[in-house]
């Protein structure tokens, strides 16, 4: 099934100077390309990722929570900020002192876990958790984590995730590249670490 291709016509232009001899200048026809000849490929190929899902992401945040809470028992009692004395008669003074004590703790579960979640993921893609479960958090353009990027991600973007009946969580279970609210605000990703 050889098939033969006729030559292709010539075109062009003439010109005779005054001592008779003749310059052309000669152009080959555009031939036709089918789009069955053209090859396109991308500049850069995407990494291939497998994206932690919704499951392994609770028990990451599980571990992460039993980690921050021994941590958080440690410091509080250190400061001595606690509510352990069993002896004490409930009255309007000492209920005050409960309240503010649970204050307290509270405002230091916070920033500790605050400080934990964002410096963690800063510095190694992943907090003990994910480190545990073989999961990092990473941007979009794969560009390394910024603070200010994992600032938006943590605390903007998780809290609106919550404030929303959690469906900004949820949604990691039914995106197709396990993306929750937080993470497609601050353009992250949460994968399996060297897939």
């Amino acid at each position: 099934m050889n098939e033969q291709k006729e030559p292709l016509d010539v075109a062009g232009t003439a010109q005779k100077h005054g001592d008779g001899t003749e310059v052309r200048e000669i152009t080959a026809p555009r031939t036709p390309v089918s789009i069955d000849e053209l090859v396109i490929t991308p500049l850069v190929e995407p990494p291939i990722r497998r994206y932690a899902g919704f499951w392994v992401r609770v028990l990451a945040y599980v571990i992460d929570a039993i980690v921050l809470s021994i941590v958080a028992g440690i410091l509080t009692t250190g400061f001595g900020v606690g509510v352990s004395d069993t002896q004490t008669v409930l009255s309007l003074d000492s209920f005050g002192e409960i309240l503010r004590d649970l204050f307290l703790v509270n405002l230091i579960w916070s920033m500790l876990g605050l400080f934990y979640v964002i410096f963690m993921t800063f510095k190694f893609n992943q907090t003990l958790g994910k480190m545990a479960l073989g999961i990092e958090v990473v941007r979009a353009d794969g560009q390394p984590n910024q603070l200010g990027n994992l600032f938006f991600r943590e605390v903007i973007g998780k809290t609106l995730s919550a404030i929303i009946f959690l469906i900004g969580y949820i949604m990691v279970a039914f995106d197709p590249k396990k993306r929750g609210l937080h993470d497609r605000i601050a353009s992250t990703y949460v994968v399996y670490k060297g897939i």
